[in-house]
């Protein structure tokens, strides 16, 4: 079976729920079986760093050979029209979503991963798409010096912004490890907290508290019964 997806590695996250789902048009499927999917997954060039490599490390921890295909903004509507799959996995939680074919996902599929001792709450403060969108510094100090629990910060940060980080109370992780480490603190944490990206998504999808912020609200992004909490300003 040839399946297609596209965008970032929160879709990545969404599109490996939508494999997992009862709501598929095919049998779902078990993990001893996912090596035999034909799994297409369509990028942006213009992401940040090599997403794409990332991409393709998560899809292969979680047992799946990927084909990554970089393309120009835009063009996944393109390709989409000019070959020839299955189904459209998409990027929603929901079907009914704007996509070409969808369905609900499965809100909490099996997800590997290395359980990593004495993670309490991590904290994802700038997007890992776009690292212009960011949790401001100050904010982030003062929500972090009220909350009075154990913080990892993780992700992928400026050297200056990460800098700052290192005055806070807690482990600072920024720009450590893979997409694979990542995934093994987000599965270790008991809460999760950022923007909407990766991080909060798999969060919300590996059954963590999720409180996330961010300047607009993507109710696709999270499951009605994802643990899931906005709040339009983090301090």
């Amino acid at each position: 079976m040839k399946v297609v997806t596209s965008g970032g590695l929160g879709d990545a996250a969404m599109a490996f729920a939508k494999l997992f789902s009862c709501d598929a048009p095919f049998h779902p499927f078990h993990r001893n079986d996912l090596s035999t999917l034909d799994l297409t997954h369509l990028t942006n060039k213009r992401g940040r760093g090599n997403i794409g490599n990332s991409i393709e490390i998560f899809y292969k921890f979680q047992g799946i050979n990927p084909t990554i295909i970089y393309l120009d903004k835009g063009g996944s509507t393109k390709w989409l029209k000019q070959n020839t799959y299955d189904y459209y996995l998409g990027s929603s939680w929901c079907k009914d979503n704007g996509d070409l074919e969808s369905w609900d996902i499965n809100p909490f599929p099996p997800i590997k991963f290395n359980k990593i001792p004495g993670i309490d709450v991590i904290i994802s403060p700038i997007s890992q798409w776009d690292m212009g969108r960011v949790i401001q510094f100050d904010d982030l100090k003062k929500y972090v010096r009220k909350l009075k629990r154990a913080v990892t910060y993780v992700g992928w940060a400026p050297l200056e912004y990460a800098k700052q980080v290192d005055t806070l109370p807690g482990k600072n992780l920024l720009n450590w490890g893979n997409i694979n480490d990542l995934t093994n603190l987000i599965g270790s944490s008991k809460t999760v907290v950022g923007l909407i990206g990766y991080v909060t998504q798999m969060a919300g999808l590996m059954h963590k508290e999720v409180i996330w912020t961010g300047e607009v609200k993507p109710n696709d992004r999270f499951h009605p019964v994802c643990d899931s909490t906005y709040i339009s300003k983090l301090a």
